[in-house]
C-alpha cells in the first residue's frame, strides 16, 4: 500500500484505452503516409499550413514577419510545380497564402498595438486613416463594383497587405529585425538572380513550359520570346525584387557591420544586370532613379536643390517616354504567347533558349506608350461623369498601367487623390526624418525607405508596382516602420526641448 502513495503515477490505464490509442495512431499514420505519397491539392496545402501556423504566429508574430519575407518569393515557383501533377485551377488558392499570414500577424499584434500606441496620438491617427482605407477597399469589392465577382477576386491586390502597415508600426524600433529583413532580401535576391540567369542561358523547367501553355500573359513575351522571371509571378515582379535587393545592398553597405565595399559593388552590378535582362523598362528607369536619389538627391540638404533635382528626374522620365513613343512609330509590336505541343518542343527550346539573348535587347516592342496615353485620355473623359468621378468602378475593374490612373478608374478622383497624397506624405516624412534624426540607424533606415518610396512613386506612373509582391509587402510594412520612427523621434525631441526649457 505504501508504494501506491509513493508512486501514484505508476497506476496502469485500462487496456481498452491503450487499444484505442494504438488504433488512432495507426489511422493517423496511414493518413499521413497517404498524403506524403499523394501530394495534396493546393487548397488542402493552404488549409494544412494555415492550421499549423495559426498558433505559432499568434504567439510569435515576429516569426510571422520573417516567414512572410522568406516564403512569398517562392510561392509562384511552388504553384508552377503543382502543374506537373494537377491542372491549373481557375482560382489558385496558393496565392492567398501570404494574405493569410498577413492577417495572422495583424491579429497577433492587434491588442498589444492598441495598448502601446495610446501615448502617441499621431500614430493612432495614421492607423485610423489606413484602417478606414482598408475597410473602404473591402466595401468597394462588394458594393457598386462593376466587375462583379472579379472585383472580389482582385481584392487581394489591394487589401490584405495593407495590414502590414500595422506590423511596421509595432516593430518600428526593432533595428536588429530591420537589418535581418534587408539581409534576407539580398540573399533571396542573389538566388533569384542566379535562377533568372539560368532561365536566360539554359532554358526553362518542365513546370514553366507547362505554365507557358496555360496562360494568356502577353507581356511575358517580347517578339515571341519569354523574358526571365526567375521564380516570381512575372518579369516585373522579378525586376521589382532585384530593385529592392539593390537597396538592401546599399543599406547593409552603409551599416556599420557590413564593411566589404568591393563585395557590395559586385552585388550592385550583379543586381543591375539582373534588372536589365528582365527588359522591364520602368525598372530600368527605377535603377537609375534609386542610385540618383541615394547618392545625389538625399545628400543635398537644401530644399531648393532637392526640388530642382526631382524636377530633373521627372523631366528625364517624361523625355524618355516621349522618345520611346517616337521609336515605336517605326516598329511592329509582337506579343504572341507560346503554346507547347510535342511537335513544337524542339522549336520552343530553340525559341526560349538559344535565341533568348537577342530578344532581350528589344524591350521597346512590348507595350506602346501611345496605347497607354490613349487609354488614359479615355479614362479622364469617362471620369468627367459625376458617378465615375466620385465612386469609380470598384476593385479589379481596370488596370490602366499606372497606379494613379488605376485608382482613378476604380475609386474615382477621391481614390487617386488619396493614394497620391499618401505616397507624397510618406516621402515627406522620410525626408524630415533623414534630415533631423541624430540616430545613425534611424537615419540610414529613413534613407533606404525614402529611396524606395521615391523610386516606386515614379515608376508607378507607368505601372502598378505596389499591387502585388514584392511591392505591396515592402511598401506597407516599411512605411509603417517609417511612421513609427518619425513620430517617436518627434516626441523625443519635444521632450528634450521641454526638459531643457524647464
Amino acid at each position: 500500500m505504501g508504494s501506491l502513495f509513493l508512486y501514484p503515477q505508476q497506476e496502469t490505464k485500462p487496456k481498452q484505452f491503450s487499444a484505442l490509442l494504438y488504433i488512432v495512431i495507426i489511422c493517423l499514420g496511414h493518413f499521413l503516409a497517404y498524403r506524403l505519397a499523394l501530394v495534396p491539392v493546393q487548397l488542402e496545402a493552404v488549409v494544412i499550413f494555415s492550421a499549423i501556423l495559426f498558433y505559432p504566429i499568434l504567439k510569435f508574430p515576429r516569426c510571422g514577419i520573417y516567414l512572410l519575407f522568406c516564403s512569398l518569393p517562392l510561392i509562384p515557383h511552388f504553384r508552377r510545380l503543382y502543374y506537373l501533377i494537377y491542372d491549373r485551377p481557375a482560382l489558385d488558392p496558393l496565392i492567398v497564402f501570404g494574405d493569410i499570414l498577413s492577417m495572422y500577424v495583424f491579429a497577433a499584434l492587434f491588442f498589444s498595438l492598441y495598448k502601446r500606441q495610446k501615448s502617441y496620438r499621431e500614430i493612432q491617427r495614421y492607423c485610423i486613416i489606413i484602417f478606414l482605407y482598408f475597410l473602404y477597399v473591402i466595401a468597394r469589392a462588394f458594393i457598386f463594383n462593376s466587375s462583379g465577382f472579379d472585383g472580389i477576386v482582385n481584392l487581394r491586390f489591394y487589401a490584405p497587405q495593407v495590414l502590414l502597415f500595422f506590423a511596421g508600426i509595432a516593430f518600428g524600433e526593432n533595428f536588429k529585425m530591420h537589418k535581418n529583413l534587408w539581409a534576407v532580401t539580398v540573399i533571396v535576391g542573389i538566388i533569384a538572380c542566379l535562377y533568372g540567369l539560368k532561365q536566360l542561358y539554359f532554358g526553362y523547367s518542365e513546370a514553366e513550359k507547362i505554365w507557358f501553355s496555360q496562360i494568356s500573359f502577353r507581356s511575358l513575351f517580347i517578339a515571341g520570346h519569354a523574358r526571365p522571371f526567375s521564380f516570381f509571378q512575372s518579369p516585373a515582379a522579378f525586376a521589382d525584387y532585384l530593385q529592392l535587393s539593390l537597396l538592401g545592398v546599399l543599406f547593409l553597405t552603409f551599416h556599420s557591420s557590413f564593411s566589404r565595399k568591393l563585395f557590395s559593388l559586385v552585388l550592385l552590378c550583379f543586381f543591375s544586370y539582373g534588372i536589365i535582362i528582365t527588359s522591364v523598362r520602368s525598372n530600368w528607369a527605377g535603377l537609375g532613379i534609386s542610385l540618383f536619389v541615394w547618392f545625389v538627391l538625399l545628400p543635398a540638404k537644401s530644399t531648393h536643390k532637392r526640388i530642382l533635382l526631382v524636377s530633373v528626374i521627372i523631366f528625364s522620365v517624361i523625355l524618355l517616354q516621349f522618345l520611346e513613343s517616337k521609336i515605336q512609330n517605326h516598329q511592329t509590336v509582337y506579343n504572341q504567347p507560346v503554346f507547347i505541343t510535342d511537335d513544337t518542343e524542339d522549336e520552343l527550346i530553340q525559341l526560349l533558349v538559344f535565341d533568348r539573348v537577342s530578344a532581350i535587347t528589344d524591350p521597346f516592342s512590348e507595350n506602346s506608350v501611345q496605347h497607354r496615353l490613349s487609354l488614359w485620355k479615355e479614362l479622364f473623359a469617362i471620369s468627367a461623369t459625376p458617378y465615375y468621378a466620385i465612386l469609380g468602378r470598384g476593385t479589379g475593374s481596370l488596370n490602366a498601367d499606372s497606379l494613379y490612373i488605376t485608382y482613378l478608374a476604380e475609386f474615382g478622383y477621391p481614390g487617386m487623390i488619396f493614394i497620391t497624397l499618401l505616397v507624397l506624405l510618406f516621402i515627406k516624412t522620410g525626408l524630415n526624418l533623414f534630415d533631423n534624426s541624430d540616430n545613425n540607424k534611424t537615419k540610414l533606415l529613413a534613407k533606404v525607405i525614402t529611396t524606395f518610396n521615391i523610386t516606386f512613386a515614379l515608376i508607378n506612373l507607368t505601372g502598378t508596382h505596389i499591387h502585388s509582391f514584392p511591392g505591396d509587402t515592402y511598401f506597407w510594412f516599411w512605411n509603417g516602420v517609417l511612421i513609427k520612427l518619425a513620430i517617436v523621434c518627434k516626441y523625443r525631441r519635444s521632450n528634450i526641448e521641454t526638459s531643457v526649457n524647464s
